[in-house]
This record gives structure tokens, sequence and C-alpha cells, in this order.
């Protein structure tokens, strides 16, 4: 069974794949920042934050490449070429939202420290340039990221670059200190988080190009993720050497880490693929809902976590005081899973308003 490619229509394997990268990342984030150093060790703080957990946003980047996909071919179609444009535009809308929400969110040190919206613009910015390329082309390039990551980091110093006493990454508005610090050293920096984009841009012009090897090409990466998945663990047996940081550790992303998560990447989205695009099983509202307002979601959970900690900080003369240990794991993740029930009725409404006013909306009307 083969798969026809419609611009007409939102692709449902995408939009349940974002849907569940906002979820997983979510959740991760109201048991992360409000629980995480109380109980580091509770069950539910690792098995949605740890080494094995932690993966909604290399979910989040690889969607990038696969929307990116879809929207260079929506933008190029009938001959109209201002789609690079759109694509500029694009890119440095978001990167100008990065940095205003982690002024909101982390508040103005905070400016620098290259969430992932930054790293997202950038990876916009790439793609942009290398769309045209061969796949072999960008394949070297993705592979290549992986390879630089780990040396990169020893030749800045990693850990210099970092506050030793909260773990957290250290700004210091110095240009060269901070560019190394969106390159190599920073929370999402391009290595080796660029690869995520790559890859699923990459998948997405085998998948989808319309040279009926799509479902070839669906199975072997099935097949491929099966051997990351198994590979990645694997590798982090072996150890630390050559530099290549291989026992799981989230800042940096360790190697083992990538490799299991695009094998993830690779199987999740695969299978979405047979489900919702071969099999045209409907996608349900509330995650269509989700996808479409990602970012709108993606910045709201964190002012809604953040700013009470900030504001009842403050009243008691210490502004983290309840950063990461304001209350049990179990009450983060109820708090958090109330939000995903509370998002039913919000959607419904939203979506009746033709999702006007959130940040989607306004990079549309803008670019």
């Amino acid at each position: 069974m083969t798969y026809t490619l419609s611009m007409n229509k939102r692709i449902g394997s995408v939009d349940a794949f974002r849907a569940l990268a906002i979820i997983k990342m979510l959740l991760c984030h109201f048991v992360l920042y409000l629980s995480a150093d109380r109980e580091p060790n509770s069950w539910i703080v690792l098995s949605l934050c740890g080494p094995y957990a932690s993966f909604g946003a290399q979910f989040f980047t690889f969607t990038v490449g696969l929307s990116f996909y879809f929207s260079d071919k929506k933008h190029w179609a009938d001959g109209r070429s201002h789609g690079f444009k759109h694509h500029m535009r694009r890119a440095g809308l978001i990167f100008l939202i990065g940095i205003i929400f982690s002024i909101l969110a982390w508040s103005f040190d905070g400016a620098l420290d290259w969430d992932i919206l930054t790293l997202i613009a950038f990876s916009i910015f790439v793609l942009a340039l290398v769309r045209k390329l061969p796949s072999s082309f960008i394949l070297l390039l993705a592979v290549s990221v992986i390879l630089a990551a780990p040396f990169l980091r020893g030749i800045a110093d990693f850990d210099s670059y970092w506050r030793h006493e909260t773990f957290e990454y250290a700004a210091r508005w110095d240009g060269l200190h901070d560019l190394v610090g969106f390159l190599v050293t920073g929370y999402f920096p391009v290595f080796p988080w660029l690869f995520f984009p790559l890859s699923g841009y990459l998948v997405a012009r085998g998948i989808f190009e319309e040279s009926g090897r799509g479902t070839i090409w669906a199975r072997g990466l099935f097949v491929l993720g099966l051997v990351l998945v198994v590979l990645g663990p694997l590798l982090q047996l072996l150890g630390n050497s050559a530099n290549f940081n291989l026992r799981g550790s989230f800042y940096p992303l360790s190697t083992f880490r990538l490799l299991a998560s695009i094998g993830l990447c690779l199987l999740v989205f695969v299978c979405f693929h047979f489900v919702f695009d071969i099999r045209g099983r409907h996608v349900p509202q509330y995650f269509e809902s989700m996808s479409r307002s990602s970012l709108t979601l993606y910045l709201a959970h964190h002012f809604l976590i953040l700013w009470p900690l900030w504001i009842i900080g403050a009243l008691d003369e210490d502004v983290a005081k309840y950063f990461q240990k304001s209350m049990e794991p179990y009450l983060a993740l109820l708090l958090g899973l109330a939000f995903l029930l509370l998002w039913i009725p919000i959607s419904k409404a939203w979506k009746a308003r033709g999702y006007r006013f959130g940040a989607e909306w306004a990079l549309k009307y803008l670019t």
C-alpha cells in the first residue's frame, strides 16, 4: 500500500508525533521544575526525566525537520519563489521569540542560555540552505555534527561553561563565550542537536517523495530504529572512551542518548506513518489541536509553572527557593495531567475560533 502526499490536508503522522513530543516534554517539565530536587530518585522523576525517558526535546527537534519538509513543499508550489524568504523570516522570528522567552521565563541573565527555540530557529536557517542538496550530502552533514560534538566539547572545556554548584549553564554576555555556548556548550547547542532536525528532514524526504518507494524507505527506517535503540544502551556499557561521553547525560547530550533517541524517533514516527497515513486512521482532535498549538503550549506551560515559583520565592526573599523542590513528585505529575485535561475544553473552544492569537497564528501572520 502506498501513500499519496497532499498539500491540502494535514499529515496525520506528523500531528500525532508532535503531540506526543509536547505531552512528554510538558509532563517532564512539571515534575522537573516542581520536584526533581526534592526526590531525585523517585520513580516518577526517573520515568519522566531519567536517562531512558528524556526524549521529548529530541522528538520536538526531530519534528522541526519533518515540518520543514512540508512547509518547503507548500511555499515552493505552483511556481512561487518566496519560499526561502519565508524560511528566513520564520527562523529570525523564532530566534527572537526564543530570546524573549528566556528572559521572561528565566530572567535577563537567562537570555543567552540557548534554549531549544534558538536551536530550532538556527535549524530552520540551515535546512533552508541545504534543502535542495542531495540527501547523501545532508546525511554526511548530520553524521559530521554527531562526530564533531564530543571533540568540540573537549576543545572548549565544556565543564568550565557551567556552574558546578547548581550545574547550570553560565552565560556571560561575552561575544566569544556566548558564541561557543550557542554552538557547543549551552543547553541546546548546535553540536550535536542540529542532528535531529536534519534527520527529520531526511526521513520526510525519503518517505514522502513521489518516487513510489516511500513504504520501502519506511520499513528500512523502522529496522534502523530498532538497531539504534539497542546500540545506544550497548555503547553506554562500553564506558567513556575517546571522550565520547557515553554514560547517558542530557547536558551535554551523550552519544548513547542521541543514538537511542533517534532510533526511538524512527520507530515511533514510522509506526504513526503506517497507522495515520497509510491506513488512514483519524488523528484525535485533541492531539491535532496540541500539534497545531505546540509552540503556544511550550511557552505557556513554562510561564504557568515558573512564574508562581519565582513570585512566591521572592516573597520569601529567595527567588529560587521553591524551584525543583516545591512539592512531591506525584503532586507535580497530577498537576501536569490536570493541565492536559484542561486543554480539552480549551482546544475545542480555540479551534472554533481558528486558533487565533496563539504563537503559531502570530508566526503565520508575520511570515
